[in-house]
């Protein structure tokens, strides 16, 4: 023990004694440590700080989902004609059928709030492109508000990987979306896909406790 403590201690002394020796090593490295420091502490308060600007920002639009969409509208130059017309067909279609007026449906970014995810039965949903559409639909049938933000982007063909075939099967599949939609808002063939998780589970909730009774 006392050998150890005899080892530390001449350890000690030789740092000591390199430090007032090479003075001016010290102070720089003692330097370096400390701007590396500062450095970190200035990223993470920077980091932070933008963190709460973004959540501020979308919480001022008061919205359960942010759409980011590539036009305000005038196409591509690249974009193949039969892909921009049945674009637009299909944006008419939903528009009408949700009571939106997005100037696109099929490309973008999404942001949603976690409250929105949570009251949505994603789990009756397709795992296909078809997705995003589907979300649009619960969204609308449970009230949620929907807003876009368009940013100037340039269409080009690695752009998108689907071809004629993929595309005509996504058309199709929304034109069926729309049609379970409007059953299901007209009353005529309820889906479950379209009702609100936590409206559920209060009635299941409510159906076990009578049962228990």
């Amino acid at each position: 023990m006392l050998a150890t403590l005899k080892i530390l201690w001449n350890s000690l002394k030789m740092a000591l004694q390199e430090l007032r020796v090479n003075k001016v090593r010290t102070f720089l490295s003692l330097l370096g440590i400390t701007i590396g420091i500062f450095c970190i502490i200035a990223v993470f308060a920077a980091t932070e700080s933008l963190e709460n600007n973004v959540r501020k920002e979308v919480a001022s639009l008061g919205s359960n989902v942010i759409y980011i969409q590539k036009w305000p509208w005038g196409g591509g130059p690249d974009m193949p004609w039969w892909k921009y017309v049945s674009n637009r067909f299909l944006t008419w279609v939903e528009n009408r059928a949700f009571g939106l007026n997005l100037s696109e449906f099929h490309t973008g970014y999404r942001a949603y709030t976690a409250e929105a995810l949570q009251s949505m039965n994603l789990a009756t949903n397709s795992d296909k492109f078809i997705f995003d559409q589907e979300v649009v639909a619960q969204a609308v049938t449970l009230g949620l508000k929907i807003t876009e933000i368009a940013v100037p982007t340039r269409y080009f063909p690695q752009a998108s990987s689907a071809s004629f075939l993929q595309s005509s099967r996504y058309g199709l599949s929304i034109l069926y979306l729309v049609m379970k939609y409007g059953l299901h808002k007209s009353g005529i063939r309820r889906s479950r896909q379209f009702e609100s998780l936590s409206r559920r589970y209060r009635i299941e909730k409510r159906a076990g406790l009578s049962r228990a009774v």
